[in-house]
């Protein structure tokens, strides 16, 4: 791996930095040494490691084989898993498809646009994203668990892992090993990474008949994802529409210029001669274009327009009739929700999410007794709750319910 270098993103934006000489490196967001460092990455492939709790994993049963309308067919297939529109995620899935359990990558487009802008700053471009959580070898019958500081991760096998904060693990992990119903690991892999000196963690845990192995990284963790890396393996990010780019040819970068100023002449040509052939354009077939394109922006699943008009007059009717019926029930949720939470005013709300009669709400509260006090409270007021998840941030709770009606 003698032309590539390896970046480790943290969650405070901090960087590990491992060149191609085997040289490692920490720095900061801010540290000016970086700019001599993307001199020292030009012309070589760059990997960059970022935080498993900036990506959701999962399996997706997908009976169809062709690449493409997997990717079409997956943001479907896990809305229900997902905070917000899943059109603000990017869904990525392995080079290599070897059965229909597709491992599925999926991380918000702001947060991979801000990853990508910040390194560009540097001018440094990488070829490779992927989740450090899933970037060391998973033996069958073996999770890696990876204490860290701030954050550690727990590696179940080769496409699927959680990460939490280092104070909320061994009640994570303990849980995780419960849902197996004895069918999990044989032996825990843990790897801790902290600074010396730190509190023994996972010594009390309750592991049954499994073994646990204890040891620490020779230098860092990133050296030991790079000792452990293997070109082509996990899943890279960076696809479909952030497709990485090949490394530039420097030799070429005189000619950027002049370049640029032909596109741009180039470019006030065409312009110019597109006004000049609408501004001869008869207002008819102006006002039958925009009518188009109205039509399929409002109605992108009707393939053939007949009369528009009555066409969007059905639509907007049934969107009517199926509205009343989702908003009584949004809102009585909400009213049934509202008087539970006026028990604890420490809970705030964060995000408030509506579909097929059930509500996604994401909020903070004190702490875990806390929660499921609030979650008792909805129950009996005739709702079921799921608690989709809860982690330790600080002095809070932030957690993600799931309510609906009882059935």
């Amino acid at each position: 791996m003698a032309s590539t270098v390896f970046i480790r993103i943290h969650k405070d934006d901090s960087l590990d930095m491992y060149l191609s000489d085997g040289q490692s490196i920490v720095l900061s967001k801010t540290d000016s040494s970086l700019d001599e460092i993307a001199n020292a990455c030009r012309g070589k492939k760059l990997v960059i490691f970022i935080p498993g709790s900036d990506v959701h994993l999962a399996m997706q049963d997908m009976p169809i084989r062709n690449r493409q309308k997997i990717l079409q067919a997956i943001p479907y297939a896990l809305e229900d898993d997902l905070i917000g529109d899943v059109d603000n995620f990017h869904f990525a899935i392995p080079a290599r498809l070897t059965s229909e359990a597709i491992p599925v990558c999926a991380i918000s487009r702001n947060r991979l646009d801000d990853i990508l802008a910040n390194l560009a700053e540097y001018r440094l471009h990488p070829q490779v994203i992927t989740a450090d959580s899933i970037a060391l070898p998973c033996e069958i019958d073996q999770w890696n668990v990876v204490i860290e500081d701030i954050e550690s991760s727990v590696q179940r096998s080769e496409f699927s892992a959680f990460s939490v904060d280092t104070d909320s693990l061994e009640g994570y992990l303990e849980m995780a090993l419960e849902e197996t119903d004895g069918l999990g690991p044989n032996e825990l892999n843990v790897i801790d990474a902290r600074k010396e000196g730190s509190e023994p963690l996972l010594v009390d845990m309750d592991s049954g008949s499994i073994e646990i192995s204890r040891s620490s990284p020779p230098a860092s963790l990133l050296e030991l994802l790079v000792k452990n890396y293997q070109e082509g393996s996990g899943i890279n990010l960076l696809q479909g529409d952030y497709a990485a780019r090949k490394v530039a040819n420097q030799s070429l970068k005189k000619w950027y210029p002049a370049a640029a100023m032909l596109a741009i002449i180039i470019g006030i040509q065409a312009i110019t001669s597109v006004f000049s052939y609408f501004s001869v354009s008869s207002e008819a077939e102006q006002l039958s274009e925009q009518i188009k394109q109205v039509f399929k922006q409002s109605l992108p699943d009707v393939k053939r327009m007949e009369n528009p008009r009555s066409q969007m007059q059905q639509r907007l009717s049934a969107l009517k009739g199926s509205s009343q019926t989702g908003g009584a029930s949004f809102l009585l949720i909400m009213e049934k929700f509202s008087k539970a939470m006026q028990s604890d005013r420490s809970i705030k709300l964060n995000g408030v999410n509506y579909r097929n009669g059930r509500v996604d709400i994401e909020l903070a509260i004190k702490d875990l007794q806390a929660l499921e006090k609030l979650k008792q409270s909805v129950n009996q007021s005739g709702l079921t709750v799921d608690i989709r998840s809860a982690a330790v941030q600080g002095k809070v709770v932030s957690a993600r319910l799931r309510i609906q009606e009882n059935s």
